[in-house]
């Protein structure tokens, strides 16, 4: 009981210090007045605030900016990751923890994985096969920061971020065909992101205190990361939500 860790604790906490949580209450924009943030707007209603903290991800938190003037980022990464996996019969990766061990190399990372689009390519291709008999490896890279995000999302693969994964694509196919499975059923995912970041990042929309340029308005989230970690960013968001949450409390800001 209690033993896997899991951030819904900060929100007891908050919540035994007197915040009030609202679940299914989507901001759908900023309100600002004389350079100053004056809170937030839902469906429905207004919650007047002197400061806001945005956490809405990468991929909202630079909507909710770009609303009230602010330029839209042109720096996304998403720790692009592609699933390299063949047939081994009766493997039972199925079974185990994912991404449960690691290969750190120079520039991109290798884990044990598997996905169900790995078992539809794989009977797409006319392979008899059990989510038991897939065996399979995760090839992921710190892709460069060359998508933006507005009413459209884009985001492209560089020639840099092609050489990485095909690199690594190599040497996970080379682990697998070791390992035994069978090198004519090896199949890839297409291209996905795995943490998006960067869009609000420290330097351009935020400062290194993680405020914009509006008045008691801050972001602490995926967007302010300089760069792609390749790796899950949350240790690190969570250092600079507690970061932020210090700075305010010795404020002025806050009695």
């Amino acid at each position: 009981h209690n033993a896997k860790w899991t951030a819904l604790e900060f929100l007891e906490q908050a919540r035994q210090n007197g915040a009030k949580i609202l679940p299914n209450t989507p901001v759908i924009d900023l309100v600002v007045r004389d350079g100053a943030i004056a809170g937030v707007q839902t469906r429905d209603k207004f919650y007047e605030a002197d400061i806001v903290v945005l956490a809405a991800g990468a991929l909202e938190s630079p909507r909710l900016l770009q609303r009230i003037g602010l330029p839209i980022s042109s720096h996304l990464f998403v720790d692009t990751f592609t699933t390299i996996g063949g047939v081994l019969k009766g493997i039972g990766q199925n079974s185990e923890v994912p991404m449960n061990a690691m290969i750190e190399c120079s520039e991109f990372v290798l884990y044990p994985h598997i996905s169900n689009q790995l078992l539809r390519m794989l009977r797409a291709n006319s392979i008899t096969v059990a989510p038991e008999d897939i065996l399979g490896m995760m090839v992921k890279i710190p892709d460069d920061a060359v998508g933006s995000v507005a009413d459209e999302i884009t985001k492209r693969v560089t020639t840099h971020d092609a050489a990485l994964l095909a690199e690594g694509a190599s040497i996970a196919r080379t682990m697998l065909e070791r390992a035994g499975a069978d090198t004519s059923t090896f199949v890839s995912t297409p291209l996905r992101g795995a943490h998006p970041g960067g869009t609000a990042r420290i330097g351009d929309l935020v400062n290194t205190e993680l405020a914009t340029e509006i008045e008691g308005l801050y972001a602490a989230d995926a967007s302010v990361l300089p760069k792609a970690p390749g790796a899950p960013p949350m240790v690190t968001i969570i250092a600079l939500a507690k970061y932020l949450a210090r700075n305010l409390l010795q404020s002025s800001f806050i009695p």
